[in-house]
């Protein structure tokens, strides 16, 4: 599950990046145009890097022309034919519409250079030898105001997206750290989908996790409903099985004291150097792993004293006696009563 939700950690933190880029572009452009507004008009690059950021976010409501097609013609008409056709190969007279980024800025540099913006000036309408420079200004002011507009409109939503990026990249790591604990993690998981259900988070990534914890939290609740329901089973049996248990014990505890007893009666029976080779069998074959468990009964003999040893019988029964005392593997001590001679 921690492998999962590092992937869409990174998944998230990458989305991050990627927004943070775009952004930052956006913030410069804006930044520099409301401080000195002639790199709206005249640096095509302040401009053409902020537009091809919105129009490709869909943030292009700025192509939307601010003027009607009478009052761009007002404005070429006394600019002659060549640069009235450039005009108008930038704009799309069906839809109203700037055709592109590119198209943007071309209008941008031929409606406003910085000849003619020094000959703008407010003007009343009634004003008819003022009416050219009335409306270029007036149009000046509404395509810088939309462009803004559209600059900050896409600054706020992707801060918002940062935000919430950033937040939920928290909680999955809250979550991450409450597994193994499953009262704080179902707590962590249980504020995540809140979380994303209240921020209108849809990320498939997102989805197909919530599906992991979800299940995850389902079969915990499922195991820990199965171990209440034995306690309490345990519990109703508990005073029909005590006495039961208690006579298994003491039996138990009986055949243990019994055998204690036959392994001092039989310790006291062999020498120093009998009893030597049984402590060092025992330690050999009481707490063997596969392996050397395969290697025993493979060749016993190998782990045995030379059949002419003095009481080599005696010294396999007591071995065998303390192997069963400390509960040794079975098999071993099976192996080890074959290899008595009779």
């Amino acid at each position: 599950m921690e492998e999962k939700i590092n992937k869409v950690i990174s998944f998230l933190q990458s989305k991050i990046d990627e927004i943070k880029v775009d952004y930052n572009i956006v913030l410069n452009s804006k930044e520099k145009i409301l401080k000195n507004e002639k790199y709206f008009y005249h640096n095509t690059d302040i401009t053409l890097n902020a537009a091809n950021v919105l129009i490709k976010n869909r943030f292009d409501d700025f192509l939307i022309l601010p003027f009607n097609i009478k009052d761009l013609k007002e404005i070429t008409k006394m600019q002659g034919d060549m640069i009235t056709k450039l005009f108008f190969n930038d704009v799309n007279i069906k839809n109203g519409k700037i055709k592109d980024s590119c198209s943007y800025v071309n209008l941008m540099q031929r409606l406003f250079a910085p000849g003619q913006r020094r000959s703008f000036k407010k003007v009343d309408k009634d004003n008819k030898k003022d009416n050219k420079n009335g409306i270029q200004y007036n149009i000046l002011e509404k395509t810088k105001t939309k462009f803004i507009s559209s600059m900050e409109c896409f600054l706020s939503k992707n801060l918002k997206i940062i935000n919430a990026y950033t937040k939920l990249i928290n909680k999955l790591s809250a979550v991450k750290q409450s597994i193994g604990n499953d009262d704080d993690y179902k707590k962590a998981c249980e504020d995540l989908f809140s979380y994303i259900k209240d921020e209108h988070i849809d990320l498939g990534i997102i989805d197909n996790l919530k599906v992991d914890l979800k299940s995850k939290i389902k079969k915990e609740e499922k195991d820990n409903k199965k171990i209440k329901e034995s306690k309490i089973e345990k519990e109703k049996l508990g005073n029909n099985s005590v006495k039961q248990g208690t006579r298994e014990e003491r039996i138990k505890a009986h055949e243990k004291e019994e055998l204690n007893k036959t392994i001092l009666r039989e310790s006291k029976a062999l020498n120093a150097d009998a009893n030597f080779w049984v402590d060092l069998l025992v330690d050999q074959l009481k707490e063997m792993d596969l392996k050397t468990t395969n290697d025993f009964l493979e060749d016993p003999e190998s782990y045995l004293p030379d059949e002419n040893e003095n009481n080599y019988n005696q010294i396999l029964e007591l071995t065998m006696n303390k192997l069963k005392y400390v509960d040794a593997d079975s098999v071993v001590i099976d192996t080890l009563s074959n290899l008595v001679r009779r």
